[in-house]
């Protein structure tokens, strides 16, 4: 029996196989052809928070459950302020995406929802796609499953993994006008780690302790951080709502340089998570965006995820993140300390121009960056 062909098929139903998906219906790229989600496991609970900044409205307002206005980053020099306009910083949560998408692209006559796990694939003229359950031909192959190698020893490797805990407190506690982007009171053997805070109410917030490092902690850890950050804020009498945890990698590996004139790596196994700070949710619109353009005027998809520039400052970062990672608080510090936040908005967003990025890469400590550059020259 034939394998089932389709026009255009993503591996994977996450946050960039669902935007894709969408964006490709929503601009009529399946009048004449069909395409396929192939997603082993059912979207049905809140997994993970995604947050991210923009300038006014946004195409997914209808989704966002809490927006902040306000800022504020503690540092061993205080408690730094920040008024965020004209940007707002906003929450969705994943279980909201998953119910507001899933069930619309499942309606979609176009569109075929497959619930297999890929065991694995090869590329042609056809791509075959092997499934537990079946297998599928597509000519064109989004592809978001884990890469099964990390990248080449000369890439930096550097985890964002996390333990977060949504909690309501009997009494007044936090400022739902205001999120703590990094809190760097806490800290855990010299590493790269802070405190990062979502209130939503002056009784509920989300409280995550996150590490920028190379190796994992043990599990335990995170509660334990979790524990001596509520109890030094004043936290007592809460109630545990929801957890999260996740570990995303950070990495310079140029994932895109794998994709052909017809298969194209997507979301975190195409390298859409910002490098250097481990943000997604708004990352992903921008290239979802770029993929619609190459569908429209059919063009291959073996094109370039960034301007060189911003690979290069992100592979640096991250290289003082793996070789020197008891730096990385000081180099945050120094970054909010001495930068308004709009342009460092600006600048991780890829939005700022060269003038900028200089006087704010002037800003940081030299010596820590001139190690990672001798490093990488000796390599």
């Amino acid at each position: 029996m034939e394998p089932k062909h389709y026009d255009y098929l993503i591996i994977g139903g996450g946050l960039s196989g669902l935007q894709l998906a969408k964006a490709i219906a929503d601009h009529d790229l399946l009048q004449s052809k069909t395409l396929a989600i192939v997603e082993p496991k059912s979207k049905s609970k809140n997994d993970k928070t995604w947050c991210f900044w923009e300038k006014g409205e946004g195409k997914w307002d209808q989704l966002v459950s809490h927006v902040w206005h306000k800022a504020k980053v503690n540092t061993p020099y205080g408690e730094k302020h920040f008024d965020l306009a004209p940007y707002q910083y906003k929450k969705v949560r994943s279980v909201d995406f998953y119910e507001a998408l899933i069930p619309e692209l499942k309606e979609h006559p176009q569109i075929t929802w497959i619930e297999d796990e890929v065991i694995d694939f090869e590329l042609g003229e056809k791509h075959l796609i092997k499934g537990k359950n079946k297998t599928y031909t597509t000519a064109k192959l989004f592809d978001s499953s884990p890469p099964k190698k990390k990248g080449e020893a000369q890439y930096p490797y550097v985890l964002q993994h996390f333990k977060g805990k949504v909690i309501e407190t009997t009494e007044d506690m936090f400022d739902p006008k205001a999120f703590t982007m990094m809190d760097f009171s806490v800290g855990y053997q010299d590493q790269c780690c802070f405190t990062y805070v979502l209130p939503t109410s002056s009784k509920r917030a989300l409280i995550e302790f996150t590490f920028f490092t190379p190796s994992l902690v043990d599990k335990k850890t995170y509660d334990e951080l979790i524990e001596v950050y509520l109890k030094q804020a004043g936290v007592e009498n809460f109630s545990v709502e929801e957890v999260e945890a996740g570990v995303i990698p950070m990495t310079s590996f140029p994932f895109w340089k794998e994709n052909t004139h017809n298969y194209m790596r997507i979301g975190t196994a195409g390298g859409w998570v910002k490098a250097s700070s481990g943000y997604s949710f708004k990352n992903t619109e921008k290239q979802v965006a770029k993929i619609i353009e190459l569908l429209q005027a059919e063009k291959g998809l073996d094109t370039p995820a960034k301007a060189a520039r911003f690979q290069w400052y992100d592979d640096l970062f991250l290289r003082v993140l793996y070789h020197q990672n008891k730096v990385g608080n000081k180099l945050f510090t120094e970054m909010y300390n001495r930068n308004s936040i709009q342009s460092i908005f600006e600048f991780l967003d890829e939005e700022s121009d060269i003038t900028e990025e200089v006087k704010l890469i002037n800003r940081f400590s030299k010596l820590p960056f001139l190690k990672a550059l001798t490093k990488k020259a000796l390599t």
